[in-house]
């Protein structure tokens, strides 16, 4: 079983990113580098989880506009989303989070470009 793990950043300037690192040590580590604290997590689908910073808001980080946007699409229009966020694939049997496939890391590269497109 590989232990690289495939997931998608996007900054709070939209910038998206297609990632994959070494999760032979759990992910925990890197999606709290990622995010710059503590994880809070957003189940957007059974397939898709997005990850920020628990504090964003209290931290004062920017609101991050793609990512928001992403999640509503989803449908989750309660609330914004601060800073960087980090998407992933859902948990499995066990609860341990799953990288992203290539077509649902595609799919949200191109939710990030049209979600910019949309704003400018």
């Amino acid at each position: 079983m590989s232990n690289l793990f495939r997931a998608v950043t996007i900054d709070v300037d939209g910038n998206a990113e297609a990632v994959q690192w070494d999760t032979t040590t759990g992910t925990l580590t890197h999606l709290q580098q990622a995010v710059g604290g503590l994880v809070d997590l957003v189940a957007l689908h059974e397939h898709v989880t997005m990850w920020v910073n628990d504090e964003g808001i209290v931290k004062g980080m920017p609101m991050n506009i793609v990512a928001t946007s992403i999640a509503r699409g989803f449908g989750f229009t309660h609330q914004p989303y601060f800073g960087t966020a980090v998407f992933t694939g859902g948990g499995d049997e066990e609860g341990e989070t799953l990288g992203l496939s290539e077509q649902h890391v595609e799919a949200l590269m191109n939710l990030a470009r049209l979600a910019q497109l949309q704003l400018a």
